[in-house]
């Protein structure tokens, strides 16, 4: 730290000065900017303006939604670590802050020196964090060829874990539903680790025959059993000094669950029929589209094993919740099926890809590259893409969506009398209709209202531009 040089640039948001006053009055300030903005509308400018790299906020502002605000500043390209102070009272709060990206609840009244050194820690978690980001960025052009594809945040996150995974030996749990893509990710985080320069060797548990899916996982000497007229070195050995993947890990029996356990922990194999065991050293990456804490809880896998699998975890998010990612992933898939298939260059309409964002994807990637290939196919010479390529279930299930999107909420309730009890709508689904409609047409008016002008619409509804423009992208609305 060099005396007199600003280290960090820091925000406090507090309607009272007495924060304020409580981080200047320690010797440590003399090496920080500290800016204070009373209200939320000025801290959301400040934040438009200026780069910090720290925001202190009270959890409790008159006329104040602190999740909302915290959302809005974590949503700037390159977001600040937030520090929320409070009292600690409300736990059922202070979980839901950490888990919308509060970096740390620090309990007021405690002194400042406690305060600095937390600081100090974000700085340097913060340096390392673009050190990793540059690895990411290297990762992510290799992971690019491999299909993984997007810019959304909920990928970038699983991104994120898969650049520190990827380095280390560290066992990893991929969870998602299927058709997300976990295979391809146990590739990814297998073609960045220093294994990179073997063949993964990869195990669907769930195609495991039964009376042979012990000497396949384990190996088996000649003579083991009826047929067995070879030795087998099994899956296990042959991924010695490489990775090895168990796709739908909680499919695997509950006798093979505790040889394997033992096999991680000892780091032996002992082939079937055989008094001999073996040194086994691999990387372990599983995956599951089943809920493994239920099968737990079910006494269906068991609990030791469980938590040596999930060292690092990695839960991929539906396709529904990253389609923001749509369209280039679709165009990804296009472009290579066309070469692949010396077809000339297709491109889609709007509408197709309207349709493609109003369905809800229950079997994720895996079913839109399908359905895309099954367009292409049927579009012939055509070289674009219409709606009447899709599957009309597709279609007839989009025109469902918006309809429920785009519906009144009064609508709704003054129909549920003739609605049957399993089909009466939620407070969740109502309020959500409501609050669609009401933001869709409060931004139409507000950008009429500022004729075009996004500075002027950012300051009128105090958010930031990213905010702005992440939500006119969500309601399709063109900032022009």
């Amino acid at each position: 730290m060099t005396e007199g040089a600003f280290v960090n640039h820091i925000l406090v948001v507090d309607n009272e000065d007495d924060l304020s006053r409580t981080i200047a009055s320690s010797p440590e300030s003399a090496y920080y900017q500290i800016v204070r903005a009373g209200q939320q509308q000025n801290a959301l400018q400040r934040l438009a303006s200026e780069k910090f790299d720290i925001v202190l906020i009270r959890d409790r502002l008159p006329d104040v939604d602190i999740q909302d605000l915290i959302n809005q500043i974590l949503s700037v390209p390159v977001p600040p670590a937030v520090i929320v102070v409070g009292t600690g009272k409300d736990l059922g709060l202070v979980k839901k802050l950490l888990q919308n990206g509060v970096f740390e609840y620090f309990v007021e009244d405690l002194p400042p020196a406690a305060l600095y050194s937390l600081f100090k820690n974000i700085l340097s978690y913060q340096e390392q964090t673009r050190q990793i980001k540059t690895i990411q960025s290297s990762a992510s052009r290799q992971l690019k060829d491999k299909g993984i594809i997007g810019s959304s945040q909920a990928l970038h996150k699983c991104l994120d874990l898969v650049a520190k995974a990827g380095p280390s030996e560290a066992n990893v749990l991929i969870t998602g539903e299927s058709g997300t893509g976990k295979e391809l990710f146990a590739q990814a985080i297998h073609t960045i680790s220093p294994h990179a320069d073997k063949d993964i060797v990869v195990v669907d548990c769930a195609s495991l025959p039964d009376n042979l899916s012990e000497s396949i996982l384990f190996g088996h000497v000649r003579g083991a059993f009826t047929g067995a007229d070879r030795i087998s070195d099994g899956l296990i050995r042959q991924s010695h000094g490489s990775t090895l993947f168990l796709d739908e890990i909680g499919e695997l029996p509950p006798d093979h669950q505790k040889k394997f356990l033992r096999i991680l922990q000892e780091r032996k194999v002992r082939p079937v029929g055989s008094s001999r065991t073996f040194n086994v050293n691999f990387r372990l990456i599983t995956a599951t589209n089943k809920d493994l804490q239920q099968l737990v809880i079910q006494g269906l896998f068991r609990e030791d094993l469980f938590f040596r699998l999930k060292t690092m975890h990695l839960d991929l998010p539906p396709l529904r919740d990253r389609l923001s990612d749509l369209t280039e992933l679709a165009y990804f898939f296009m472009d290579n099926y066309c070469k692949t298939a010396h077809l000339k260059p297709k491109r889609f309409s709007s509408e197709f890809l309207v349709v493609l964002r109003r369905y809800h994807w229950p079997g994720n990637v895996r079913e839109m590259f399908n359905v895309l290939e099954s367009a292409i196919i049927l579009a012939m010479e055509s070289d674009i893409l219409l709606p009447i390529h899709l599957p009309i279930s597709i279609r007839v299930q989009a025109i469902e969506n918006l309809r429920k999107n785009q519906a009144d909420p009064d609508e709704i309730i003054n129909t549920v009398d003739n609605t049957a009890p399993e089909q009466f709508p939620s407070l969740v689904e109502v309020r959500d209709i409501a609050v669609k409609r009401v933001e869709s047409k409060y931004f139409r008016k507000l950008l009429h209202h500022s004729r075009g002008d996004i500075k002027k619409a950012c300051k009128t509804a105090a958010i930031s531009r990213s905010r702005l423009y992440t939500l006119l992208k969500k309601y399709n609305i063109s900032p022009s």
